[in-house]
This record gives structure tokens, C-alpha cells and sequence, in this order.
């Protein structure tokens, strides 16, 4: 009975002491808990920095939107730019071409008129006619057009003088016949007319 008693009282004097142990463990985590993580005071300096801090981030952003705003105009303007050049160019082109061969063509079709007033045939007259009228035709097509010239006023623009004549004191400095016919293109001449001028 004894030795039971004394082990019961072993038994409770070690489950008193693991107690003792749990109780001081929990205290010294708590205090360690409260000691690690104390509650941080926030001011009103810390909350004016950091609303200075968002502000200049904000300000820096905004510079930095602004700035590819300007550059994507400006690529924008640069490549209206070369667009519009590159058509005008290309324009240019393409009348200059056009320039080169009908001034090749045009020679062609003063022979055809020559040929015209030297055949006695009426039907291969006819048919180099209807030659002429497909050349004219031809150059209608392109814009091209005769320059007038019999009867006005002697321009050097479109005219080319190659000789003058005596006339009448009132018919002096108009075109008195056509020698060459001149031709052009809108505003663009491709041949001056070469012209007979009244002195």
C-alpha cells in the first residue's frame, strides 16, 4: 500500500512539474510574440512622405506618357509625310515617262499629216487617215493636246518663233501660220509650236 502511494505521489509530483514547464513555455512565447511584433505607430510625416513619394511617382509616369504621346505624333507626321512624298515622287515619275514617249510619238505623227497631203490614192489616204486619227486618239488619252496658235497673240511659253513676216500694223506680234504644231500635256508642254510671227 505504501510503495503504491508513493508512486501515485511520484505521478503527480511529475505531472505538476511538466505543467509548470507548459505554463512557463507558453508565457516565455508570448512574451517572445509581443516582444518580436510590436505595433508600429504610423504619423502624419510618414503619411506626407508617402503621399509625396506617390505623387512625384504619379508626376514621372505622366511625363514619361506624355513624351511617347509627342513621339508616336511625331512618327505619325514623319510617315504622312513620306507617304505624300513618295506619291508626288511616283506622280512625277510616271509623267516623266509618260513625257519621254510621247515625245517620240508626236514626231511619228507629223509624218503621218505630211504623208497625208502627198498621196493621190483616195483609199490609202483614207487608210493613213485613219492612222492619224488612232495617233490622235492616242495622245487624247494622255491629256495631250495641240497648243493654238494661228491668229493670237505670239507667246514664248508655247510658242517658238522661226521666222517673221511683214503684215498689217494691227496683226503685229500675232502668229501669222504654224510651221510646227505644238503640243501639250495639262499645263506641262511637250513641244513648243514653231511659228510664223507678223513684225
Amino acid at each position: 500500500m505504501a510503495k503504491k502511494k508513493d508512486n501515485q505521489e511520484e505521478i503527480k509530483v511529475t505531472d505538476a512539474e511538466e505543467e509548470i514547464k507548459t505554463a512557463e513555455n507558453t508565457e516565455s512565447n508570448e512574451s517572445a510574440e509581443n516582444t518580436e511584433a510590436p505595433e508600429q505607430e504610423i504619423t502624419v510625416d510618414d503619411l506626407i512622405k508617402k503621399l509625396a513619394e506617390l505623387k512625384k511617382r504619379a508626376d514621372d509616369e505622366k511625363q514619361r506618357a506624355d513624351d511617347m504621346t509627342k513621339t508616336a505624333i511625331t512618327l505619325r507626321a514623319d510617315f504622312d509625310n513620306y507617304r505624300k512624298r513618295s506619291r508626288e515622287e511616283n506622280a512625277k515619275a510616271t509623267e516623266k515617262g509618260n513625257v519621254e514617249v510621247l515625245e517620240k510619238i508626236i514626231p511619228v505623227l507629223d509624218v503621218v499629216e505630211q504623208a497625208i497631203t502627198m498621196i493621190p490614192d483616195e483609199n490609202v489616204k483614207k487608210g493613213v487617215e485613219m492612222i492619224q486619227g488612232q495617233l490622235t486618239m492616242l495622245l487624247a488619252s494622255y491629256n495631250v493636246e495641240e497648243i493654238e496658235a494661228e491668229g493670237l497673240e505670239f507667246d514664248p511659253k508655247v510658242h517658238e518663233a522661226i521666222m517673221q513676216m511683214d503684215g498689217k500694223e494691227e496683226d503685229s506680234g500675232k502668229v501669222a501660220s504654224v510651221f510646227q504644231k505644238g503640243y501639250k500635256m495639262g499645263d506641262r508642254v511637250i513641244r513648243c509650236a514653231k511659228v510664223v510671227v507678223v513684225k
